[in-house]
């Protein structure tokens, strides 16, 4: 038989235990035991202010929002991107890193391509003078191809029908695209808010619970059709016939993106499994813009919360970009310094450095903007110290460099004192100068750096926010 409801407190055994002990207390203990129950009371009231104070600011508080902006090379916002998932999110990167191998194997194949495109067009271009101008200067200096080149090119035949079995996976809806040029480069691009990722680890390795790198069926023939052309592929890229006509033409496949060839051993094995350094250095072009969220520890839950957009750098995204400024904590302004002696693909009539500049006078000028912290990033120092170690000389592009020395410390100077000069006389109202000379695809040195940026970027929010 159940027990029946009883009155509350009679002969509750809670109940008759307390007031056991009130009932023996003497004034001095009633007198103690009232002052702990009033302290404890006073805590918990506290403790209790302090969570509804908390759940209101992150109610009320929004994202730290940062915008990763430049010109064109959107391969070098996604390095950008890149480093600040390895740094703040490195399980979820771990995971991911694995599907990057199919990119970085179509990388691979696309240069073989480009200089199977080359030796094609200077194979037709020779073919053409021989029939019109036997006697020509310029069929002195073509290439005589033998018929080991030929055979050579027959053999690497396959390797394109691979590369199409990639993209028409990675990019069904057919967004494959050419760049202007010849040789023509292979180009694949994805939609940003396509699942281009989850494709990619269907095509890649998927990690296993201990960590280790399982190949799918997929995974395995195409890996397999590449190591089964390594030698052939090496052959090709250190043929010198080959690499002197990539010379004459200016052709310097070694300075593109996604650049692989020298890494042919590792890259062309059936086990191959990127590294971080590989996933930085592959390239994919996205077409549209890119969120990517993470969670960065802190002292405070405000602040915790972070967005970063690439909303893409050519002229026809930039319409794209205002409806981003709003609320927006910091931008990134990517400036690829070492394209100084190089020209836009949209208007062959402009300087890429030119463009650049424009662009990041018209950021400073915004008064969207005036609150905003704008951090520039003068990246491609590598490649500039490489142009200019070459003999490529800054003052042909940059009249105004006059007669400086052409090397690496004056030149970065140089350009460092021009963009803070735009950034002082076009700034609505006075504001810090953040520079940093960056070489996103050299981890190490980009960690130190993004580490910084992102601290600076916190600090500046939560101030913002009266947290500190």
């Amino acid at each position: 038989m159940m027990p029946g409801r009883t009155h509350e407190g009679r002969d509750d055994p809670l109940t008759r235990a307390l007031q056991a002990e009130v009932a023996h207390e003497t004034e001095r203990e009633q007198e103690i035991r009232l002052k702990k129950e009033k302290e404890a009371r006073r805590i918990s009231e506290t403790i209790d202010e302090r969570i509804r104070e908390e759940k209101a600011a992150l109610k009320g508080s929004r994202p730290v929002k940062i915008l990763l902006l430049g010109r064109h090379p959107a391969v070098q916002h996604s390095t950008a991107l890149k480093n600040f998932q390895i740094i703040h999110t490195p399980q979820a990167w771990a995971a991911e890193r694995a599907s990057w191998r199919a990119v970085i194997q179509l990388n691979l194949i696309r240069s073989v391509g480009f200089i199977l495109d080359a030796m094609t067009q200077a194979q037709s271009r020779r073919g053409t003078l021989d029939q019109h101008v036997p006697q020509s200067p310029e069929r002195a200096v073509s290439p005589t191809f033998t018929s080991d080149h030929l055979d050579l090119q027959r053999r690497l035949e396959p390797l394109l029908h691979v590369e199409r079995r990639l993209i028409q996976r990675l990019s069904p809806a057919g967004q494959a695209a050419q760049l202007a040029g010849a040789p023509k480069l292979r180009e694949v691009s994805v939609n940003a808010l396509s699942s281009w990722k989850s494709v990619l680890s269907k095509l890649g390795h998927h990690s296993s619970p201990e960590g280790h790198a399982v190949d799918t069926d997929e995974a395995d023939a195409i890996s397999e059709a590449i190591a089964a052309q390594r030698d052939d592929i090496y052959a090709l890229w250190t043929d010198p016939v080959v690499r002197g006509l990539l010379e004459k033409r200016k052709l310097h496949i070694q300075d593109l993106p996604g650049f692989f060839l020298d890494d042919l051993d590792r890259i062309a094995d059936t086990h191959y499994i990127p590294s971080d350094d590989d996933v930085l250095r592959a390239r994919l072009k996205t077409v549209g813009v890119t969120e990517y969220r993470f969670t960065r520890e802190t002292s405070n839950a405000v602040g915790s919360d972070w967005r970063i957009y690439d909303v893409g750098g050519s002229r026809t995204q930039r319409a794209a970009w205002p409806p981003y400024f709003q609320d927006v904590d910091a931008i990134i302004f990517l400036a690829p310094i070492s394209c100084f002696d190089q020209v836009l693909v949209e208007d062959t009539t402009v300087n890429r450095l030119e463009d650049t500049v424009i662009l990041w006078k018209s950021l400073c000028s915004n008064q969207l903007l005036k609150d905003c912290n704008l951090v520039l990033f003068m990246n491609k120092t590598d490649l500039l110290a490489k142009k200019l170690q070459a003999g490529i000389r800054l003052a042909k592009y940059i009249p105004s460099y006059g007669t400086r020395a052409n090397d690496f410390t004056t030149a970065s100077s140089y350009l460092k004192r021009k963009f803070q000069l735009i950034f002082n006389s076009q700034s609505p109202q006075p504001r810090p100068f953040y520079c940093h000379m960056t070489s996103l695809t050299d981890m190490h040195a980009s960690a130190k750096v993004i580490a910084s940026v992102a601290d600076m970027i916190l600090h500046s929010y939560l101030r913002d926010h009266n947290m500190i």
